[in-house]
């Protein structure tokens, strides 16, 4: 009798509340449809995680508290458990890494190992400008733990015969790596994360959630879904709403923070040439979405900004340029570079980070916008002001934008006047409406606020739930005194 088949869930954020509680919601879903699920954890194999990206220890031994409050809590009985482990290797050892080009070039088999690692390499840093000698350390444990990751997967899945793989996010070397192999053995693969509103998951058939070409297609089926269940108008409107949210500082989504300039300081310009403005995206934005690595290079903001090499540019406007406020924070090599950029193309009016300038009420005043991915672009292209998008985000924007591929394409636009015909803000409102509504509903992980604020594994037919987050030290004890108050008042009934 042959084995039944598998499905993989890999969860690398246990300490991270939402993402964890997706997980679950997964198990539980895949469990409901009598599959035959192992749940994949890490117990300290990872060297860096988006959860705990310096390997704390303090973090690691509270991961794995969590990691077994969840085998025993939160998982079916019939689920299997498995941790990561990872043998002794020297992949990054093999590799000669001078540059960032050099790590971004480093593929294993056709997994592209060393973008995975670039992307969390990233995150950690708080930058895309790295000091390569001083990370070679870091570099060879992360290669090492995406190539062994990459390589249980492949086990697990010929061993195992495993149909299907769910990993979070898939951008990582901490979790990408199980996709690649899914797609090696050609098994089904899914990468998860949060919806567009608290109540949604967003599960996705590819190697990464930011995968533009898969978004687009998303993007269309749930505009269109809701267009025809709410007609046009009221789905368009709710679209404008979600933009003025960006503009006021006030959406709330999981892993992105927008910032208001209620406070912020109104900008005196004293021209009369048109507005060209220009507003830089965050490296963080940037390394999301591996088509930018691809696209831009070790110097994304070098190649962004080549278009102010043109004098003739400043005859034709008032260039500004709008550096993105989560910079400030970058790390030194990012922020050096940027000062760097500030003074060669000192002609443009530049707006540094730390500015407290009203970055919308320069919108208002601008005649053109220029960018490669940013919400105040996403606002520009919804009500209609000419925006030129440049590089491979602009097929979210579809015909609201001037879509280029290169500098030539952007100084033709801008030097010709050709970006004064017209763009229908429509496809930029579907982006809108489909930013604040992607993903479905949960069905058995909920946020509940009745007891406490946070995430929740609920029993229906039982009429029990449980934290998803283990309980600990006061937070226990509160909620046994709680649980045992709430069970004497039904006894008083």
């Amino acid at each position: 009798m042959s084995e039944s088949q598998k499905s993989i869930v890999l969860a690398t954020t246990p300490l991270w509340e939402t993402h964890h509680a997706e997980a679950i919601e997964i198990v539980h879903r895949l469990h409901a449809e009598k599959k035959d699920v192992v749940f994949v954890t890490c117990i300290g194999a990872l060297d860096s995680c988006a959860a705990n990206p310096h390997k704390k220890m303090n973090v690691c031994r509270r991961c794995v508290k969590q990691s077994e409050y969840t085998r025993k809590n939160l998982l079916p009985d019939n689920v299997s458990w498995l941790p990561l482990e990872f043998d002794e290797m020297n992949f990054g050892e093999t590799y000669s890494i001078q540059t960032v080009d050099d790590l971004m070039g480093i593929f294993f088999e056709d997994m592209p190992i060393g973008k995975l690692v670039y992307s969390q390499i990233c995150d950690d840093e708080k930058g895309e400008y790295l000091d390569i000698d001083r990370l070679k350390p870091k570099i060879s444990k992360l290669l090492n733990n995406g190539i062994s990751l990459y390589r249980q997967t492949c086990e697990l899945i010929t061993k195992k015969n495993v149909s299907e793989v769910y990993a979070w996010n898939g951008r990582r070397q901490s979790d990408g790596p199980a996709l690649w192999a899914a797609r090696k053995h050609s098994v089904a693969y899914y990468a998860y994360i949060s919806g567009g509103r608290p109540h949604l998951i967003n599960i996705q058939n590819s190697l990464s959630v930011q995968d533009f070409t898969e978004r687009h297609v998303q993007l269309k089926k749930v505009y269109e879904k809701a267009a025809r269940v709410h007609g046009m108008r009221q789905v368009q409107d709710e679209a404008k709403a979600y933009y003025k949210q960006y503009r006021e500082g006030s959406v709330r989504q999981v892993g992105f923070r927008f910032d208001s300039d209620v406070n912020s300081v109104k900008p005196v310009l004293k021209t009369d040439l048109p507005i060209l403005l220009i507003v830089t995206s965050t490296p963080k934005e940037h390394v999301h979405q591996l088509q930018y690595d691809e696209f831009y290079g070790s110097d994304p903001y070098g190649r962004f900004l080549e278009i102010l090499d043109c004098n003739e540019l400043y005859r034709k406007f008032y260039v500004i340029v709008r550096w993105h406020p989560f910079n400030s924070r970058s790390n030194t090599e990012t922020r050096e570079r940027i000062d760097r950029l500030i003074d060669k193309y000192g002609t443009a009016r530049h707006f540094h980070p730390s500015s407290k300038i009203d970055t919308y009420d320069l919108l208002d005043k601008s005649e053109v916008v220029f960018a490669t991915n940013s919400t105040v672009a996403q606002y520009a292209a919804s009500v209609g002001k000419p925006t030129i998008i440049y590089g491979p985000a602009a097929v979210m924007f579809g015909q609201s934008v001037f879509a280029v591929r290169n500098s030539h394409e952007v100084l033709k636009l801008l030097l010709t006047g050709d970006y004064k015909n017209s763009r229908e803000p429509a496809d930029a409102l579907k982006l809108g409406f489909y930013a604040g509504n992607f993903g479905e509903p949960f069905q058995y992980v909920r946020i509940n606020t009745s007891v406490r604020s946070g995430w929740w594994l609920r029993n229906e037919q039982l009429g029990t739930q449980k934290p998803i987050l283990r309980p600990s030290g006061f937070l226990k004890r509160t909620f046994r005194s709680l649980k045992s108050f709430v069970n004497k008042q039904k006894s008083l009934l």
